[in-house]
C-alpha cells in the first residue's frame, strides 16, 4: 500500500532543517518544495528543477520569464523557425527525461501541481504548514475592469469577471464557477497584460476556494492540494489544531523538544506595537521611532513593520519576509520589534477556506481584550471570534511572524542578544 502520510516536523528555527535534507540518502525521487527565494538561489545548483538551457533558447526565453506558460508561447512565436523550434523540443525533451530521474528536486511550492512533474515518493516542504496550504493572492480591481470590457470574451467568463466587480465590500464568497472549457477566452484574458502579477493572479483568482473585494483589489484563497504521496513538512511553528484541519488522518505530528539556546533571549511583554496601534497614535509612533534609532545606533539589527519605512526607517528586514532569510545572519544584537496582527480579512479568507465560520470574525475596532490561554501562557489579548478554531487560526499568525523574525538571529548558534518588544508571549524568551 502507497505510504500517503504527512509527517510534519517541528523544531526550532535556525537547526538547519535544510541542510540535513541535502546530506540525506532520500533513495528516490524527491520535489522540496519552498517560497523562500533565498533557499531556492543557494540551493539551485545541488537540487535543480528542470535543466538549464543552452544560451540561445535562454535568451529566447528571457522577455518571456515572467510569463505563464513562457515555453509554450516561445513555441508560437518560432513556429517558422525550423532550427529554433528544434532545439526549443530538444529542451522539453531533456526536461522530460530529467524529472524522471531519482534525486531531490527543489521547486517553488506552486510547481507541485505543475502536470509536467511525475508524483514523486516523496515531497518535503519546507515551510509553516499552514502557509504551505493556503496561498493568498490579490488583483487590482481597475485591471479587472479592463478584461470586462474586452470584446470576443467567452460569456460564461465574462459573467465570473463582471461578478468580481459587483460583489458587496469585504464579504467572503466561495467559487461557484468552473471555466475549464473556456480556457482559449482565458488565454487572450491574460494575454492583455502580458507577464504583470495581475494577470498572474488573476489566472489563480479564477481557481481559487474563496475570494473577497476590499477597496481597490480582490484578495482570494486557494488551498493547495498535496499529491497523494508521502509529505514531510519542516517547520518551527505548527498549530496543531489547523493541521488536523487541513490534512485529518494523513497528518503525524513530531515535536523536537526544546534546544538550551546559546544566545540571550529577553522580551518587553508591555506593548503591542502593532500596526493599527502605531497608525492611531501620532505620540507612540514618535517613541516607537526614536527606540528603533536608538538600537540602529547601538548596533542592532531591526525587524519590524514594512510600513515604517513609510515614516524614514527602512529596517533590515520585515515580518512577512524574513522567513528562512539568511542575510542578518553573523550579527550580535536583533531587535524584533511589533506586533504582527493577522489582517482582518487575511483571517476571513483563512476561515473560508478551512471550512470555519468566516461570518463570525469581528473587526478590530469592534473586537475587544479578553483572556486567552495559548503556548503555555495567559495573557489579554484582541480577539476577532469566540470560535476556538479561528482563535488558534490568528494567534498562530502571529507566533509564526514572531519566531521566524526572531530565529533569523540563529540563537541556538551564535552568541547574540534577541531583543523582542511585542504583548505576544514567546516561549524561551525571557519576559520582561
Amino acid at each position: 500500500m502507497k505510504n500517503e502520510s504527512i509527517d510534519v516536523v517541528k523544531c526550532e528555527p535556525g537547526l538547519g532543517k535544510t541542510e540535513a535534507v541535502k546530506r540525506a540518502d532520500i533513495g528516490g525521487t524527491c520535489y522540496l518544495a519552498s517560497d523562500r527565494y533565498d533557499l531556492l538561489d543557494e540551493h539551485r545548483g545541488d537540487f535543480a528543477l528542470f535543466p538549464r538551457p543552452d544560451s540561445e533558447v535562454a535568451n529566447a526565453l528571457d522577455p518571456f520569464r515572467n510569463e505563464l506558460g513562457a515555453l509554450v508561447k516561445l513555441k508560437m512565436e518560432c513556429q517558422s523557425n525550423e532550427r529554433m523550434l528544434k532545439l526549443i523540443q530538444d529542451y522539453e525533451a531533456e526536461c522530460a527525461r530529467v524529472l524522471n530521474e531519482p534525486r531531490i528536486r527543489l521547486t517553488t511550492e506552486r510547481l507541485l501541481s505543475d502536470r509536467r512533474l511525475k508524483v514523486p515518493e516523496l515531497i518535503i516542504v519546507d515551510e509553516d504548514p499552514t502557509n504551505a496550504t493556503l496561498k493568498e493572492g490579490q488583483v487590482n480591481l481597475n485591471y479587472i475592469r479592463n478584461c470586462s470590457r474586452l470584446s470576443d470574451m467567452d460569456e460564461r467568463l465574462d459573467r465570473v469577471i463582471k461578478n468580481f466587480l459587483s460583489c458587496d465590500e469585504n464579504k467572503v464568497y466561495k467559487r461557484e464557477w468552473n471555466l475549464s472549457d473556456s480556457m482559449d477566452s482565458f488565454e487572450m484574458l491574460v494575454t492583455v497584460a502580458g507577464g504583470t502579477p495581475d494577470a498572474r493572479n488573476l489566472q489563480q483568482l479564477l481557481w481559487c476556494d474563496a475570494f473577497l473585494k476590499s477597496g481597490n483589489v480582490v484578495s482570494f484563497i486557494t488551498v493547495r492540494r498535496l499529491p497523494a504521496t508521502r509529505v514531510i513538512i519542516l517547520s518551527a511553528t505548527i498549530e496543531e489544531r489547523l493541521c488536523r484541519i487541513l490534512y485529518g488522518d494523513r497528518i503525524r505530528l513530531h515535536e523536537f523538544p526544546p534546544v538550551k539556546p546559546v544566545g540571550t533571549l529577553i522580551q518587553d511583554f508591555t506593548k503591542s506595537y502593532s500596526k493599527t496601534s502605531l497608525e492611531q497614535d501620532p505620540a507612540h509612533m514618535t517613541a516607537f521611532l526614536h527606540l528603533l534609532h536608538q538600537k540602529r545606533e547601538e548596533g542592532y539589527a531591526i525587524i519590524t513593520h514594512k510600513s515604517i519605512a513609510e515614516s524614514g526607517f527602512v529596517p533590515d528586514a520585515h515580518f512577512g519576509a524574513a522567513t528562512g532569510s539568511n542575510n542578518l545572519q553573523g550579527r550580535r544584537k536583533y531587535l524584533i520589534a511589533g506586533t504582527p496582527n493577522i489582517p482582518e480579512n487575511t483571517l476571513r479568507l483563512r476561515a473560508a477556506a478551512l471550512g470555519l465560520k468566516s461570518e463570525s470574525i469581528r473587526s478590530y475596532t469592534k473586537s475587544q481584550r479578553r483572556r486567552v490561554e495559548y503556548n503555555g501562557f495567559e495573557f489579554f489579548y484582541v480577539m476577532l471570534s469566540e470560535d476556538p478554531d479561528i482563535e488558534a487560526l490568528q494567534l498562530s499568525y502571529v507566533e509564526t511572524h514572531l519566531i521566524q523574525a526572531a530565529g533569523r538571529a540563529r540563537y541556538f548558534e551564535d552568541e547574540c542578544i534577541v531583543e523582542v518588544r511585542s504583548n505576544f508571549p514567546l516561549r524561551g524568551f525571557d519576559l520582561r
